[in-house]
């Protein structure tokens, strides 16, 4: 039997998926419609996210040089729900969110390939 809370949380990491597809979406706007490779891929949340999260930390090391906590948030992007953007099929970029109450989620990490 699924509990209530369970099936709460389920619609709130919905909701928040199809507001990151909408702005993806969004943001893509007329000029990159005919080259739709061009246009990373929201999926989330998805499981088994610590080896791109890692990859994608080491870099950044300006903002992610502490060994320690590098580690930690790539365990925390499986401990809690992570959103993936893709591009090719390579995840380029990730948001890993954490629930403080049924009223607060909070972005606890997020990174992105350099350019």
């Amino acid at each position: 039997m699924v509990s209530l809370s369970l099936l709460v949380q389920s619609r709130q990491l919905a909701l928040a998926g199809r507001i990151l597809k909408e702005a993806n979406i969004a943001a893509v706007g007329e000029g990159c419609r005919g080259v739709p490779e061009l246009i990373p891929q929201i999926d989330g949340p998805v499981p088994n996210t610590f080896v791109d999260c890692e990859r994608i930390l080491r870099t950044v090391p300006a903002w992610f040089g502490i060994e320690t906590a590098l580690m930690e948030y790539a365990i925390d992007s499986e401990r809690y729900p992570t959103f993936v953007a893709t591009e090719k099929k390579e995840v380029v970029a990730f948001l890993t969110a954490h629930k403080h109450s049924s009223q607060c989620w909070e972005v606890h990490c997020k990174a992105l390939l350099p350019n």
